[in-house]
């Protein structure tokens, strides 16, 4: 995923190391279909709206965007190294 800077300013450092965390949280569970935006804010500890503000200030896009792009791209990484049953695929990515 790409960063988005607004302004010309890098995000504050509470703020990349939320989504540092976020980001391994769906790195440990994207496999897990049931593993959902409720799950990472409680991990997390913060609101739902708070990590809303947080995805869309850092990638742009909303969370629930942010977590199928990253799930995608898990996808297209498998795909391009091994022939894989798109049931199967669907199966390792959640």
């Amino acid at each position: 995923m790409t960063r988005m800077v607004q302004d010309g300013q890098l995000p504050k450092l509470k703020d990349r190391l939320l989504i540092e965390k976020i980001n391994m949280l769906l790195e440990e569970n994207y496999t897990n279909s049931d593993y959902n935006l409720h799950n990472i804010y409680e991990a997390i500890e913060v609101s739902r709206t708070t990590q809303h503000r947080l995805i869309k200030k850092f990638y742009g896009i909303t969370t629930t965007q942010y977590i199928n792009d990253f799930r995608l791209e898990k996808a297209r990484r498998i795909i391009s190294t091994k022939a894989v049953k798109m049931k199967d695929l669907a199966k390792m990515v959640g």
